[in-house]
């Protein structure tokens, strides 16, 4: 039985090995810390102050209207104000960073923390 679980194993090891499995290409930015550009232009369509973030509202190519966290300094009055931007093409970079645990709805002494791609800059689409 033993060989036979490693027979099985190998095989798929080698199946996989002989397909050139290439991993897809990320549609957004790496986990690990490390800030990237996002793919493509989206249209800004809101900027809102939440007790978790600054909630970055905007529309991809498709038309979909999506929501993400983003640092409290895009917000307007922030370091980085971006609400001049809303309705225009814009790029944004992200960042991995610990934010309010949902489940903590709000409490701030709460304790808990969720892991999730901040956005930290907003910029004019070239």
């Amino acid at each position: 039985m033993r060989n036979l679980r490693s027979g099985i194993a190998i095989s798929l090891f080698m199946m996989l090995a002989a397909c050139g499995h290439k991993a897809a290409p990320a549609t957004t930015a790496p986990t690990g810390g490390t800030t990237e550009a996002a793919p493509a232009a989206v249209t800004l369509v809101s900027l809102t102050n939440g007790d978790r973030a600054c909630y970055v509202a905007f529309k991809g190519a498709d038309g979909e209207e999506k929501s993400q966290e983003g640092s409290f300094e895009l917000c307007e009055g922030g370091q980085a104000d971006a609400s001049a931007l809303i309705g225009k093409q814009v790029v944004f970079t992200t960042k991995v960073e610990n934010v309010l645990a949902a489940s903590c709805e709000g409490n701030m002494d709460c304790g808990k923390s969720d892991s999730v791609d901040v956005i930290q800059t907003i910029t004019a689409a070239p």
